[in-house]
């Protein structure tokens, strides 16, 4: 009986301690780090071969792609052991955890089952010759493959496998000496025999059907919950990850839109593209005329809330900086396919209705009808998108008659105009807006709302008419002047 006791208590202890030991590889291979420091000296200590690479590396171990079952390449597909929504691929070390936690239930459940039930060990035999397999597939790759590190904790699980699978052997009944009975032998007493009946009854039925039923379902359970676990830490995992990501790239960003410098050295190594200007494209001209104009090409949507803070912070500050001398051409690339079948979209549902209005506008009464358009349009972007700005709104402003406007701006010369700023638009490479463009080369989006980047270009534009800039273009006096923030980027 002490030897049955041992032999069952020595397994549960084995496999939990196995268990455990798979737990602390999941929480490394997943996070990074067991969190426990005796674990991570054996794991990590250092020990180096001929070659100067760590031979003892539980990390290297644990990030080759045979750290999964099935194996994990980079160049497998995310979805590739999938089956709808259950995954087919784990964790080596969370397969042993629910390997090993699944056996020392076994063994506490189920124990030494009786002579007759001996069949019921054959269950937990053949999932650990399975498990034995693995052992010696994964000690074969860590020594006689092309992988230049071993895991100690791997190998204690698998010692410990074999172990185990031993003592499972220990387990299985053996067959009773049998003795010459007299032929008259009786029991000693009625009670003893009744005694001897039901301990022969009880030994049989152990373990019953039910049991061994029972004990199979709590091991399925168990996997699903250590599964169920797991996904939930993953995703927590993920999720902190993607935070201090987000974080760190807020941070870099931060920094790198602070240096207008650099921001100034990405406008200039983008690609050039050719953004032809037509002679009647709408244009805010320049104020003076005893100086070149800088250029500004812009591409937008009036119903893009993006577009209508650029073309506030442009009026307010940027023109600032170049004393009268900014230019800024004006392009239509509404994110509506109903005008603009590059766009893809319907986003903006009366984009197209308001472009064709400004482009009628400028079409009977010029540049300054559409400028009047345009500035009316982003201040009442509200309205625009309610539905609330109506054909007559914009004639009555213009003084024009409803009819006539509404005429023009859903003629083909419109309809024309708007297909040539789209077709043009995609050969500049314009994924969104407002885009910009200076000299042909695209304003980065994180870059055209830091005024920063517009003063640099602004002492390079006085520097190469060969003109001191006036103090009122100054940068601390513009921005004493205008209090308009830039744009936060495109929609």
């Amino acid at each position: 009986m002490f030897r049955r006791t041992l032999v069952q208590t020595l397994a549960v202890a084995f496999s939990l301690a196995a268990a455990y030991i798979s737990f602390n590889l999941l929480a490394k291979h997943v996070s990074g780090s067991s969190g426990l420091a005796w674990f991570e000296s054996t794991c990590n200590p250092g020990e180096e071969g001929g070659d100067g690479k760590s031979k003892v590396n539980c990390d290297a171990v644990l990030a080759t792609p045979w750290s999964y079952i099935p194996p994990k390449f980079k160049d497998d597909p995310a979805d590739k052991y999938r089956f709808g929504p259950f995954r087919l691929q784990y964790p080596a070390a969370f397969l042993g955890m629910v390997y090993y936690s699944a056996l020392a239930f076994w063994f506490v459940s189920i124990g030494h089952p009786s002579r007759n039930r001996r069949w019921v060990l054959l269950l937990p035999v053949i999932g650990m010759a399975l498990g034995l397999l693995s052992s010696a597939f994964f000690s074969y790759l860590m020594f006689f493959t092309e992988l230049e590190s071993w895991c100690p904790w791997c190998m204690v699980t698998h010692v410990l496998n074999v172990v185990i699978f031993a003592l499972l052997l220990l387990m299985w009944p053996r067959a009773r000496k049998t003795a010459e009975e007299p032929t008259q032998a009786k029991p000693a007493s009625e009670t003893a025999a009744r005694a001897s009946l039901s301990a022969s009854t009880t030994e049989g039925l152990h373990p019953s059907t039910r049991h061994v039923l029972a004990t199979l379902i709590a091991c399925v359970l168990i996997a699903f919950g250590q599964s169920q676990i797991l996904g939930r830490a993953e995703a927590r995992l993920a999720g902190v990850s993607a935070a201090r990501n987000f974080k760190a790239c807020v941070t870099a960003l931060r920094r790198l839109k602070s240096d207008s410098n650099r921001l100034v050295k990405l406008w200039q190594d983008s690609e050039e593209r050719p953004v032809t200007i037509r002679p009647d494209d709408p244009s805010r001209t320049c104020e003076v005329t005893d100086r070149p104009c800088f250029e500004v090409v812009i591409f937008s949507d009036f119903e893009c809330p993006s577009c209508g803070r650029f073309a506030e912070f442009v009026d307010n500050k940027v023109g600032a900086l170049f004393g009268g001398s900014l230019l800024t051409v004006f392009k239509h690339y509404p994110l509506n396919s109903g005008c603009n079948p590059r766009a893809g979209t319907r986003m903006h549902k009366y984009a197209c209705r308001a472009a064709r209005w400004a482009e009628g506008a400028r079409m009977i009464g010029g540049n300054d009808a559409f400028w009047e358009v345009h500035d009316y349009l982003f201040k009442q972007q509200a309205k625009l998108k309610s539905g609330l700005i109506k054909n007559g709104t914009i004639a009555e402003l213009l003084g024009l008659d409803s009819t006539e406007l509404k005429a023009v701006a859903a003629s083909e010369a419109v309809t024309n105009r708007l297909a040539e700023d789209a077709e043009l638009a995609v050969r500049c490479g314009v994924h969104g807006t407002p885009a910009v463009y200076i000299d042909g080369k695209q304003v980065d989006v994180m870059t055209k709302g830091e005024i920063g980047f517009w003063d640099i270009l602004a002492d390079r534009y006085w520097e190469s008419i060969d003109t001191p800039r006036p103090p009122t273009t100054q940068l601390p006096v513009v921005e004493a002047t205008a209090d308009t923030p830039g744009p936060s980027g495109d929609r």
